[in-house]
């Protein structure tokens, strides 16, 4: 039996098959280079799984009954049409993040890059995509809880993703005249609100940061932990939350 499986985000997304029981190379498209998530989905299908009878869809936005919606994205999915025009066995369509969740509990060490190192609790664990926009999903007592975080909006009535994501960065950096300056703000505010997340939940679980612009050496260089664990009453408790990247750069 042959599935595919993807994630579909704003500016880019990811295909695969599964055969045999083997997982095939990732093939990554620009989705700009498609006018529907429909168009991408149904190329990559025919051209390198026509006999799949399964697929699995990671979308970066919101299921609402029978339709995706892109979140930073004008791209809405109908989820029954697709199936039938695929001529599909099983479809599985989930919020992106939600569904990478699932995979909070089979990490191992070599996924993984320690920020703050601490020994695991039983408490809530917490996954942070920064992307082109801000993902966040909770894994509690086994169980995945998506949120749309990224959408929160701050005082100014914009969303949060406006101070965090892979936008973000890239205006901060053409805005100010010191790339490092830039960067440095956007890895400051990428600690501080982790830090809320860490405590609305009270993460002893640990907190998971990945997205394809993260580095692993600036979270030293701009003193990621330092950011994170700098609270008035709470910074005991915060160095007690493990912090983790996975190591995107290598699916």
């Amino acid at each position: 039996m042959t599935c595919v499986v993807a994630d579909i985000g704003a500016s880019n997304a990811r295909f695969a098959y599964i055969r045999k029981g083997r997982l095939s190379d990732i093939f990554m498209f620009p989705c700009d280079d498609f006018k529907t998530p429909v168009a991408m989905i149904e190329s990559f299908v025919k051209g390198y799984a026509s006999e799949a009878q399964t697929v699995i869809l990671g979308v970066a936005g919101v299921i609402l009954k029978n339709r995706a919606c892109w979140t930073n994205r004008s791209w809405i999915l109908d989820i029954k049409k697709l199936k039938k025009k695929l001529g599909l066995k099983n479809l599985i369509v989930m919020n992106d993040v939600e569904l990478q969740g699932y995979a909070l509990n089979r990490l191992s060490k070599k996924d993984l890059s320690f920020i703050q190192q601490h020994k695991l609790g039983p408490g809530p664990k917490i996954l942070m995509s920064v992307g082109t926009g801000l993902g966040v999903c909770y894994l509690i007592n086994k169980q995945i809880y998506s949120a749309e975080y990224g959408q929160t909006l701050l005082e100014s009535g914009l969303p949060i993703e406006t101070l965090i994501s892979g936008h973000t960065l890239k205006c901060l950096q053409q805005e100010m005249k010191s790339v490092r300056s830039a960067t440095q703000l956007f890895y400051n505010r990428l600690a501080s609100i982790a830090m809320n997340l860490a405590l609305s939940l009270k993460a002893t679980g640990g907190i998971y940061l990945y997205g394809g612009m993260l580095e692993e050496q600036a979270f030293r260089q701009f003193d990621f932990t330092k950011k994170f664990n700098h609270h008035p009453k709470m910074q005991a408790f915060l160095k007690t939350v493990r912090s983790e990247e996975r190591r995107v750069g290598k699916e």
